[in-house]
């Protein structure tokens, strides 16, 4: 903020540094592209509208018209440098078709748009379909997209309760099962078979991974509106985007998402017991607070569907157009 003598509005008219620069690729924030973590229940130079500017866009300038979203430079209102808008017939700063407004002001590619694309892709809707056959199954089953379209299939772990995703400089996307509830066996040896119900939602080590790929999208090429993450189960298909500021995810962090489990399971078993998706996106909320990760889901006729919560802390369903 620039320092002056106090006027009841703040003053940016001779602040320059609208725009702060990403670091620079050399930067080692690039998380080991090779690091393989389990699910279980180059700079990016294209100038795409991705979210990887750091700086946030600043508020409306109480001395440009109301309404019109612009900031003063140079005593000139114009529409924040940093924020991708432009200006309509009206005066008034609004994104470009095609794109959405972040929390942070900025204007991303609209991941409805990129979704659509992607179930009407023959490759992808195959798999995806397979997947589908797959949810009754003992154990999980997925795929890994490659920058080249080619998807790759995962390796299960755990029993076959996970599967390893290996992340590297190709890595786009995931899609994976969460399988039905099923027998198995007597695991505390009191005489009596256990009957496991795996929660046919994404896991913090399913977002981890999405949160890892978004992460090195910014180095590797990948434009961050293509990267996703994708949970299939007999109860609902969903996918993850992301249309935040990418400076706002530390993976290392977030690698302790085990510490999370105790509170992931409250809230699904427990608190949100009855729906999952407000249950998740409380768990998003309350626990890990990175703004932009967005939860969709996907209807069998195709539909796309975004899922928000509501102040009252219900869940708001809106139709992709």
């Amino acid at each position: 903020m620039c320092r002056g003598n106090p006027v009841l509005y703040l003053d940016f008219s001779h602040c320059s540094n609208y725009q702060v620069p990403d670091g620079p690729s050399g930067d080692n924030t690039n998380e080991n592209p090779n690091d393989n973590q389990t699910s279980g229940g180059g700079t990016n130079n294209n100038d795409d509208g991705d979210s990887t500017v750091t700086s946030p866009v600043e508020l409306e300038d109480p001395r440009c018209p109301p309404g019109s979203g612009k900031v003063m430079i140079d005593d000139v209102c114009v529409c924040p440098p940093n924020s991708n808008k432009i200006e309509d017939a009206n005066g008034v700063c609004n994104c470009p078709e095609g794109k959405i407004e972040n929390a942070s002001g900025i204007c991303v590619e609209d991941p409805c748009r990129y979704i659509k694309l992607q179930i009407q892709n023959p490759v992808y809707t195959a798999q995806a379909n397979e997947l589908k056959t797959k949810t009754g199954l003992n154990q999980e089953t997925g795929y890994k997209q490659n920058k080249d379209g080619t998807q790759v299939a995962l390796n299960e772990t755990n029993g076959g309760h996970s599967l390893t995703i290996p992340i590297d400089i190709n890595t786009v996307g995931y899609m994976h099962t969460h399988i039905n509830g099923y027998n198995a066996g007597d695991l505390d040896s009191d005489g009596v078979d256990d009957f496991e119900k795996p929660i046919k939602m994404f896991s913090p080590a399913d977002l981890l991974k999405f949160l890892q790929i978004v992460k090195n999208s910014k180095y590797n090429g990948v434009p961050t509106h293509l990267t996703y993450g994708t949970m299939i189960s007999s109860s609902g298909n969903y996918t993850l985007r992301f249309t935040g500021v990418i400076d706002d995810i530390d993976v290392t962090n977030l690698k302790k998402a085990a510490v999370y489990k105790n509170d992931y399971k409250r809230y699904f078993e427990q608190q949100f017991k009855s729906n999952k998706e407000r249950a998740f996106l409380h768990f998003l909320k309350d626990h890990i607070n990175i703004n932009g990760i967005d939860l969709y889901r996907i209807r069998d006729n195709g539909d796309v569907e975004k899922k928000t919560l509501k102040e009252n802390g219900r869940v708001d369903t809106s139709d992709c157009e």
